[in-house]
């Protein structure tokens, strides 16, 4: 979990946290500030809160006491052990840009961050033994929606959405279905 101020001397606040990003993208950011109004430079860096030094103190506790929160949940949740080349890997929801069914096991798609930090390249194959109905189960509660028959996503990598179609950060090449029977219920989670 990390307070940042936005303004600051020499690498300002926006800066310092798309570095920290590069290395880390599932720790707890909240911008304090006192003069800076939150700008599109600053949600690339995906800060959780924006605390404004002039609110009131039940106002910040309300937004630590959030953050502690956020930060308790991303610590609990579930660790999926996958494998490649020949070898194993402990993956956690956010390292997943999306999880499609292949042959008899499932296929991961990683985040940038995620390969780097495993050591992956990009054509390096990563799967789960599990079916995807079941990783569903235990990945919905922790921001996947399930769009399709054959693959579910991070809502954390959606980048564009219409009723039928979406776009995820990373796999911007692919056109993403949604399938009519999926419809409804995935549009009402992605909100």
């Amino acid at each position: 979990l990390i307070f940042m101020d936005i303004q600051m001397e020499g690498m300002d606040g926006e800066e310092t946290a798309r570095q920290i990003r590069k290395r880390d993208d599932s720790l707890v950011l909240v911008f304090v500030t006192g003069k800076v109004d939150p700008s599109p430079r600053s949600f690339i860096v995906q800060p959780y809160r924006f605390i404004k030094k002039n609110m009131t103190d039940e106002e910040k506790d309300g937004y630590i006491q959030d953050a502690l929160i956020r930060m308790e949940e991303i610590a609990k949740a579930p660790s999926m052990t996958a494998k490649c080349d020949g070898g194993k890997l402990v993956l956690k929801p956010d390292d997943i840009v999306y999880i499609e069914k292949y042959k008899k096991t499932t296929l991961v798609h990683l985040s940038p961050l995620a390969r780097r930090k495993h050591g992956l390249d990009a054509d390096t194959e990563v799967r789960i033994a599990d079916k995807l109905g079941d990783l569903y189960e235990i990945l919905r509660h922790y921001g996947f929606g399930y769009p399709h028959d054959s693959y579910i996503i991070n809502f954390k990598y959606l980048m564009r959405c219409t009723y039928n179609e979406f776009k995820l950060e990373g796999y911007e090449e692919i056109g993403f279905k949604i399938t009519r029977s999926k419809a409804l219920e995935f549009n009402r989670l992605k909100t």
